[in-house]
């Protein structure tokens, strides 16, 4: 997936991977350049596409894949809208 880009992030090399996703090195390819010079990571959970009757219904039960993204996107929050000015905290663009 090396070169990659998804919206204003290029994937770089693979860093590591765990049990639900894996990690890469990011660079930002806006243009409007304020995140010129810093080093970014991005963990990427793989998302299976599901038949659009599923989808439909509301009653029915997460994959284990799609619980896996909603606690990535939980602790993307975490960071961006608690944590973001405490010591020692990654910045999240």
């Amino acid at each position: 997936m090396e070169g990659t880009t998804l919206k204003t992030w290029r994937l770089g090399k693979k860093l590591g991977s765990g049990a639900c996703s894996d990690v890469y090195a990011v660079e930002s390819v806006s243009s409007l350049g304020t995140d010129a010079g810093r080093e970014f990571v991005m963990k990427l959970s793989p998302l299976p596409q599901l038949p659009a009757a599923k989808l439909k219904n509301k009653k029915r039960k997460k994959t284990p894949a799609e619980r896996n993204v909603d606690a990535l996107y939980a602790e993307h929050l975490l960071y961006k809208n608690h944590l973001r000015d405490q010591p020692g905290i990654p910045y999240v663009p």
